[in-house]
């Protein structure tokens, strides 16, 4: 009668293999996870350079060729607590600097709606106007300025951001209600969450084109 041997793996040799196993399969897990960071990252980031540059152009054209020219002469960026009502060419507009669309009770962030007439800078008159920003968006920068040499030169400066406000960073020491804390504020990096936060910043110098005003 012929024994044969039963041949099988050690204990020890099953504890090295899924330990290889269990190493490979976390590398891959992250691997995966860094690569639908970077993903949401770049869509986050486009959406926002989208947008700043579509507001840039709206802005630029009614600065160029719109009915009448910006109203104040500086349109500059306030605490959140007070909206920034201004006129533009034929629109007149309302923001919120710093304040996230979505938050409670923060239902809008950049209205437009037309007008004709004075430019009103009290915060009425908005009723059916067209809401400019997406979800998550806010306000960190917003100045369209006047030259002091040259009445028909102005400089326009927007920033936007997407993201929450515990992804924030402010590099400005002092109160984030402030233009110049707020203003500077940058995303946070190697944090849960940081994939959805992103900045854009266009900054421009017109020449306005229509000299009758």
């Amino acid at each position: 009668m012929i024994k044969r041997r039963q041949l099988g793996f050690t204990i020890l040799e099953v504890l090295i293999a899924s330990m290889v196993f269990t190493v490979v399969l976390m590398i891959c897990v992250q691997v995966v996870t860094r690569i639908g960071q970077l993903y949401f990252k770049g869509v986050t980031s486009s959406q926002i350079q989208d947008l700043t540059r579509k507001l840039s152009e709206e802005f630029s054209g009614q600065i160029q060729f719109g009915s009448s020219i910006p109203y104040p002469d500086s349109i500059s960026g306030n605490n959140p607590a007070t909206p920034l009502i201004f006129c533009v060419g034929d629109s007149r507009y309302r923001a919120i600097m710093n304040r996230k669309l979505g938050d409670t009770g923060v239902t809008t962030v950049l209205q437009r709606i037309a007008y004709s007439g004075a430019c009103v800078t009290t915060d009425t008159g908005f009723a059916g106007a067209t809401e400019l920003a997406v979800k998550n968006m806010r306000i960190l920068k917003l100045s369209i300025i006047r030259s002091t040499t040259n009445p028909y030169i102005w400089t326009l400066d927007i920033r936007l951001a997407l993201g929450d406000s515990d992804i924030f960073d402010y590099p400005v020491a002092g109160s984030t209600d402030t233009p110049a804390v707020y203003g500077a504020a940058i995303c946070k990096s190697g944090i849960s969450g940081s994939q959805f936060c992103a900045t854009s910043e266009l900054s421009s110098t017109l020449l306005r084109r229509v000299k009758v005003e």
